[in-house]
């Protein structure tokens, strides 16, 4: 399984209009001018994956960290395994696109309104959510 897309919303200097990355490539480079986001999208890739359930405000947009300005990141996956579609985690979650199959998982990170970190899981199979995946 490899990274396909990532699309970054709300996270630190990245607006609310979705940054999308895409590793299609075998290699990727990130360059830029100082405080553009390299390091942003990093964090981003890390807090996803590291399966952490809160981030701190700092790591909202403008530091607002309510619901209407969560941090959104959605990665999709590609080039599955056998084992990687056979897990009980991944299998039920398959997209299929131009006769690819897909994992696509989206984490939404906010603040309730009692001050709570919240960070829902979504799964996307065929442009359905599917809330709590596995």
């Amino acid at each position: 399984m490899r990274i396909k897309t990532i699309q970054i919303k709300n996270f630190k200097c990245i607006a609310p209009n979705e940054v999308i990355l895409d590793f299609s490539e075998n290699i990727i480079v990130l360059i830029g001018e100082n405080n553009v986001g390299k390091s942003a999208i990093l964090s981003a890739l890390n807090y996803f994956l590291s399966g952490i359930k809160t981030l701190p405000t700092e790591y909202f947009y403008n530091k607002q960290n309510d619901q209407d300005h969560a941090v959104v990141i959605t990665i999709t996956f590609c080039e599955l395994s056998d084992s990687d579609k056979s897990h009980q985690a991944v299998s039920p979650y398959i997209s299929t696109e131009d006769q690819e199959e897909l994992w696509i998982l989206k984490k939404v990170y906010y603040y309730s309104e009692d001050g709570k970190g919240k960070c829902d899981y979504t799964a996307i199979v065929n442009n359905e959510e599917k809330k709590n995946p596995a």
